[in-house]
């Protein structure tokens, strides 16, 4: 089971993955009746482990959001500032096109008249 050299038909997979494997094994074990009645030690440790390991993702996540929060809360209001900007200048450059269009169309007429 451990042992890493490849054989037919075999498919590899990085240590990560197998330790999110393992992670998910130890749920879906704890579904298993005929597991839970064969193994009660085991199933008081994996509910254990499985507690612990919720509540520090739950840190970890909580603390992540506050960052992310923090983070992103001084950018926004700039962002939303240099976009209305832009859209200002968008609006500022097309007004200039405008009028420069009727100028020229202006001119154009009374070099006919």
């Amino acid at each position: 089971m451990n042992d890493t050299a490849p054989t037919l038909g075999s498919i590899t997979s990085s240590d990560a993955e197998k330790r999110i494997l393992a992670r998910r094994s130890k749920a879906f074990n704890l579904k298993d009746r005929v597991f839970c009645e064969l193994f009660p030690d085991v199933v008081d440790e994996i509910k254990k482990d499985l507690s612990e390991t919720n509540t520090a993702e739950e840190a970890t996540l909580r603390e992540e959001e506050e960052r992310l929060r923090s983070a992103a809360e001084p950018s926004s209001s700039l962002s939303s500032l240099m976009s209305n900007l832009i859209v200002i200048a968008g609006v500022v450059v097309l007004a200039f096109a405008v009028r420069y269009m009727i100028h020229a169309a202006q001119e154009q007429d009374s070099h006919y008249k």
